[in-house]
C-alpha cells in the first residue's frame, strides 16, 4: 500500500548515516570520482533516500545513470512519483528472480546495496544474479544486516499461530544468515559459488543505532507487506499479535503506547561487504 512506502520514507533513515560514511570510503578509496562516468544500481532501493541523499551527491558527476531496483511495486510507484533526475529510473524486480531482464545483464559498473539482501532468503541466487548484472571487472559494494531478522523472525513465530499461518507459513524454517560459528567462511563461500571475487569484508557485530521505539516500529510496520494481504477485518487481530511478537523478538515493548517515544540504542548487526566480478 502507498501508506506503507510513505511510512518507510519518514522512518527509514536510521541507516543514512552509517550508509553514508561505508560508502563514501569506498568511492574514495577506489577513485571513482577519478574515472567514470557509471552506470550504478541500487539494489532494494526502498523509498529513494538512500539513491537520491546519499548516492547521488557522492558520485555526481561521475555517473551516467543510476537504476534503483526493488521487489515492493509500491516502492518503485512511490519512487518515481518523487523522482525528478533524467539519469535516475526504477524498476521493480526481485534480485532472486529465475530470470533477470537481458536489458540489465552486464550493463552496471557498480552495484550498491544497503540494508537489502538482509531480506534475501537465498544469497546465493542474489549473488549469481548481481554476476549477471555487472559487466566484467564490475564491482559491489554491500551493506547488509546478519545474524538477527526482527521481522522475518515475527513472521516464523507467527507461523505457529493457526489464525496467522496461512499468511506466514513460508517462514516457518526461518533463519537469519550467518548465525554460524565462522560466518565469514560461510560469506566467502556464497561469493565464490556466484563467480565473484571477495575483496573486502568486515563483520561489526556490536553496531547499534540510536532512535525512538516509534521510530523503530515505523521501520517495520512500514515494511510488513503481509497485513496488506489480509482481509479488514482481520487486520486488527493481526497488529496486535504482531506487536506482541515483535516486542518478544526484539526485547523492546512497543505494546505500551505511552512508552513509544522513549529513546534506544538498538543493535544491528552489519557487515560491509567489497566484490568484484574479475574477468578470468
Amino acid at each position: 500500500m502507498a501508506n506503507r512506502s510513505l511510512k518507510y520514507f519518514h522512518y527509514g533513515k536510521y541507516h543514512l548515516e552509517k550508509v553514508g560514511h561505508e560508502y563514501a570510503n569506498y568511492i574514495k578509496s577506489g577513485n571513482l570520482l577519478k574515472n567514470g562516468p557509471w552506470s550504478v544500481m541500487d539494489i532494494g532501493c526502498g523509498s529513494g533516500r538512500v539513491l537520491q541523499e546519499v548516492l547521488i551527491p557522492l558520485l555526481k558527476p561521475s555517473i551516467s545513470e543510476i537504476v534503483g531496483i526493488d521487489m515492493d511495486s509500491n516502492m518503485i510507484e512511490f519512487c518515481r512519483s518523487k523522482n525528478q533526475n533524467p539519469m535516475v529510473s526504477f524498476h521493480t524486480m526481485n534480485i532472486t528472480d529465475e530470470k533477470i531482464p537481458l536489458y540489465l545483464q552486464n550493463r552496471f559498473d557498480v552495484l550498491f546495496s544497503s540494508y537489502c539482501f538482509s531480506h534475501v532468503r537465498n544469497l546465493r541466487l542474489g549473488f549469481e544474479n548481481c554476476s549477471k548484472l555487472l559487466k566484467k571487472n564490475g564491482e559491489l559494494f554491500f551493506i547488509f544486516q546478519y545474524k538477527t531478522h526482527a521481522l522475518y523472525t515475527t513472521y516464523k513465530k507467527m507461523s505457529g499461530i493457526y489464525k496467522w499461518k496461512l499468511f506466514t507459513k513460508e517462514y516457518n524454517s526461518f533463519a537469519p544468515h550467518f548465525i554460524g560459528a565462522e560466518p565469514e567462511v560461510e560469506l566467502k563461500s556464497i561469493i565464490k559459488d556466484a563467480g565473484l571475487t571477495p575483496l573486502h569484508h568486515k563483520f561489526e557485530p556490536d553496531f547499534c543505532i540510536d532512535l525512538t521505539k516509534r521510530q523503530l516500529l515505523g521501520i517495520y510496520e512500514s515494511l510488513d507487506a503481509k497485513i496488506d494481504e489480509l482481509p479488514e477485518d482481520l487486520q486488527k487481530d493481526y497488529r496486535r499479535d504482531f506487536l506482541e511478537i515483535m516486542s518478544e523478538v526484539t526485547n523492546v515493548d512497543f505494546v505500551d503506547q505511552d512508552s513509544l517515544d522513549e529513546s534506544i540504542k538498538f543493535n544491528v548487526p552489519t557487515v560491509c561487504l567489497h566484490v568484484k566480478n574479475i574477468d578470468l
